[in-house]
């Protein structure tokens, strides 16, 4: 299965040809805005989102990634 990338004004103008629209962000982010009829399958809680982010901020990008990816 390959993952189709296009411009969010494209896919808000093509919604009703898309079977279903995923959305990885966080939960709190999903719920402050999303596109219509999309689901959340988050990739990271909130609370993994939050110290991902402050490790990339106080350690290093790199740190963080690391952490990340065990997560994912």
């Amino acid at each position: 299965m390959s993952v189709l990338r296009i411009a969010a004004a494209e896919a808000i103008a093509r919604l009703d040809s898309f079977e279903r629209i995923i959305d990885a962000r966080s939960e709190s982010e999903f719920a402050d805005d999303h596109l219509p009829g999309a689901v959340n399958w988050p990739v990271l809680t909130d609370a993994e989102r939050a110290r991902i982010g402050t490790a990339y901020k106080q350690v290093s990008p790199f740190d963080a990634r690391k952490q990340g990816a065990v997560l994912v």
